[in-house]
């Protein structure tokens, strides 16, 4: 079975139709229409069927021995995580996650500049497009290109077309000036985008063994008044976890429930080194 890719800017006054594909409709019956067809208008879909569409469409893509599913959304990601695809790193090579912050992720984040974020946003962003993702959430850490960084990824995202959720990850790795600098960042873009029709925001946090509780809780409150989601990586090293356990007696999402972060618009990163008990937790809050 061949695959089918297509990234289409259609003007709001066009219409396109898919015809002659295997249609996955991800339905509530998870119906598969044989050599269907998916007629769309404008940013809407209108019909999906067998045969013949009702009204002719200014575009049509054959899509014979091709299958056509909806877009795929790319729920956690770090965009500019592309800059560093096949580079030689002239390192000792890591024993464990938090090596590979400490020796690749965090000298590469205090490197990025707003013209990295904005040229990997470009990349990333087309990328994704061309293999079948059409929304992405992505958290970008960078704590020397702080003001501006969200904006320069969103502009590289509507240059591709394609809708995104953007953050700034909040970290108090360094200080406590860097978290207030992050926080500052998100809440200004939020409001930005607020009519993008692209683009949204979120807050984030880095994960919960680089903050302390009290930056957990004002992002929180903060999410809650902005109507925003809310992300962070979630024990996907043992540093996270131990971290949590030694300093607060807690596993690493039995904290984050204290803080109140969990919930049905809160994404949990990774979830590596979760229990029983943290998965019921996850579960109980739809988080």
């Amino acid at each position: 079975m061949k695959r089918l890719i297509c990234a289409l800017a259609l003007a709001y006054d066009m219409s396109l139709t898919i015809e002659n594909g295997l249609i996955v409709t991800c339905d509530e019956k998870w119906s598969i229409i044989e050599k269907g067809f998916v007629s769309v208008a404008e940013d809407t879909i209108i019909e999906i069927g067998k045969g013949t569409p009702k009204k002719k469409s200014d575009t049509i893509i054959d899509a014979s021995g091709c299958v056509v599913i909806p877009g795929l959304i790319t729920a956690h990601t770090h965009l500019y995580g592309i800059l560093l695809r096949g580079a030689q790193l002239n390192i000792e090579p890591p024993t464990d996650f938090a090596q590979v912050l400490q020796r690749v992720w965090w000298p590469v984040d205090e490197a990025l500049t707003v013209e990295d974020a904005y040229a990997s946003a470009l990349s990333a962003s087309a990328e994704m497009l061309r293999n079948g993702s059409t929304l992405y959430a992505d958290t970008y850490s960078g704590p020397n290109s702080i003001e501006g960084s969200l904006e320069a990824i969103a502009k590289g995202t509507r240059e591709v077309g394609m809708k995104g959720i953007v953050a700034f990850e909040m970290t108090e790795r360094h200080n406590e000036e860097e978290a207030r600098r992050g926080f500052d960042e998100g809440v200004s873009f939020i409001k930005k985008v607020k009519s993008d029709p692209l683009i949204s925001g979120m807050m984030s946090i880095h994960a919960s063994f680089t903050v302390g509780d009290e930056i957990v809780e004002k992002t929180v409150k903060k999410a809650e008044e902005l109507g925003v989601p809310k992300t962070i990586h979630t024990s996907e090293g043992l540093v996270d976890l131990y971290h949590n356990l030694e300093e607060f007696g807690e596993r690493t999402v039995e904290r984050l429930h204290r803080l109140g972060l969990l919930g049905p618009d809160t994404i949990l990163a990774h979830c590596v080194h979760v229990n029983g008990r943290e998965m019921d937790l996850i579960a109980g809050t739809d988080s």
